[in-house]
């Protein structure tokens, strides 16, 4: 083994301790300055927006991040969301309405009735948070902070997901649900744009090979004794290979990607069916859809597989099962209780 695979775990271990002080030492610099009902924590995107997953995981990071801090948390509305091709939102008023039930869903506020100053950060962490202090100490009113990336702070202490405005939006995420699936193992599989593509700036695919699912499926089956046991797959693959055309105004979030040219992104099929081979056990392909059907219709999930995904990793937080496995080389660390499996 390598001096860096040795030294690799060792500091990251290092610096989750040191972000897990800030975390408490923001906590109680605010208490002990008496600034908690003056700071009012909030997401917004910035200038690049994102999926539905990674704004939602980015919104409940920000509520954790509040209700740990004592602060009040106040989003304003997420103004677009990147589409994907088997979203099924190809018309303005399907898409419009789509956006309106993401706000309800996180109880984005257009208006403010109280006196603010705005402030934005793209990445908080304990630096930024000083320099906000101390605007609030030399000066009057409120200050709304809103941020893109909570993670500095979260990723110190994932259990603070686990807050009273978080399980609000989960008991708000169910009414959008079509389907219980609380005796089924459900995985959510992040397909892309197939054939185990790359993104720009990342060491290794998003997607996840079949044979690596499968292993996981078959412990769960293992550890599951109802005889009836389905398997349920909710995933972005097609059936057949598709040309996807963006909406002109999303053109941006498709650039550099893999199987893009510029106008028409080139997807793959996923031929997930092969998992019938060795598991055994009925299998239900739900390919696409509202993206807030399928993240409701997931957190219903009685075991719930993730890929690397902040899709799935939203709908893990916000279910009800704390029968959950994840990538191990997942980006955000994974909650108490969770199941990790090596996907590589």
């Amino acid at each position: 083994m390598s001096v860096k695979a040795l030294i690799r775990p060792l500091y990251f271990f290092v610096q989750r301790i040191y972000r897990r002080s800030n975390l408490v030492l923001g906590k109680q610099i605010l208490f002990f300055l008496k600034l908690n009902s003056r700071l009012i924590l909030g997401y917004s995107p910035g200038m690049k927006f994102d999926g539905l997953g990674a704004q939602l995981q980015r919104v409940l990071a920000v509520n954790a991040l509040a209700q740990y801090w004592g602060v009040t948390s106040t989003h304003p509305p997420i103004e677009k969301i990147a589409i994907h091709p088997l979203d099924g939102l190809e018309t303005r008023d399907s898409y419009d309405d789509f956006l309106n039930n993401v706000n309800r869903l996180i109880d984005a506020q257009s208006q403010f009735k109280f006196c603010v100053r705005a402030i934005y950060i793209n990445d908080l962490d304990f630096k930024s948070l000083i320099r906000v202090i101390k605007y609030l100490l030399s000066s009057e009113g409120k200050v709304h902070l809103t941020v893109t990336h909570p993670y500095y702070f979260v990723d110190a202490n994932p259990r603070i997901y686990n807050c009273k405005s978080n399980m609000l939006i989960s008991e708000k995420l169910l009414n959008y649900s079509t389907e219980s699936l609380k005796d089924s193992i459900v995985l959510h599989h992040r397909h892309g744009v197939g054939k185990m593509a790359i993104q720009p700036g990342q060491k290794s695919p998003r997607e996840i090979e079949v044979d690596k699912i499968t292993d996981v499926v078959l412990q769960c089956i293992a550890r599951n004794s109802n005889a009836n046991i389905m398997l349920h797959i909710f995933t972005d693959a097609p059936a057949h290979d598709l040309q996807f055309h963006p909406p002109s105004d999303q053109i941006d979030s498709w650039t550099n990607l893999p199987g893009f040219d510029g106008q028409v992104m080139n997807i793959n099929a996923g031929a997930l069916e092969s998992l019938t081979n060795r598991t055994s056990i009925p299998l239900k392909i739900h390919r696409g859809g509202n993206p807030l059907i399928s993240l409701a219709n997931l957190s219903t999930a009685g075991t719930l597989i993730l890929s690397r995904s902040s899709f799935g990793y939203v709908a893990a937080v916000l279910g009800k099962t704390q029968n959950v496995w994840a990538p191990r080389d997942f980006w955000h660390p994974l909650l108490d209780g969770w199941d990790s499996y090596i996907a590589k």
